[in-house]
């Protein structure tokens, strides 16, 4: 699932960025701490496939905003980050609330 380093991505790339920002950030910032260039383009290509890491995709724009606003969320909105609905908790235990957001990525817009 790559949590560290897509949390690591997201504290380091400032919110509405374009996609090539989070390329920078991981191949030239080395933002995650890679010792090799080999292991920085595995990370980026691993991170794009799971996460897009392209906030003009609906789902990871989503993401990206919801993960602004509660950072200590990511593990669970990342494994809603998948079309075509985000689930995710907050509180932990009996205080828990379900979460459920239908994302039509046809008309899903994001600001």
């Amino acid at each position: 699932m790559m949590m560290r380093e897509l949390g690591e991505v997201l504290a380091n790339v400032p919110q509405s960025s374009g996609a090539a920002d989070y390329r920078e950030a991981i191949l030239q910032r080395n933002v995650l701490g890679k010792t090799t260039d080999s292991t920085r383009q595995k990370s980026l290509r691993h991170l794009r496939k799971l996460y897009a890491l392209d906030e003009a995709t609906p789902i990871f724009g989503f993401l990206r905003r919801l993960h602004a606003a509660d950072a200590a969320s990511l593990p669970l909105l990342a494994l809603g980050d998948q079309p075509p609905s985000v689930v995710f908790w907050r509180g932990n235990g009996n205080d828990a609330e379900r979460f459920a957001v239908y994302v039509d990525s046809t008309s899903f817009s994001h600001s």
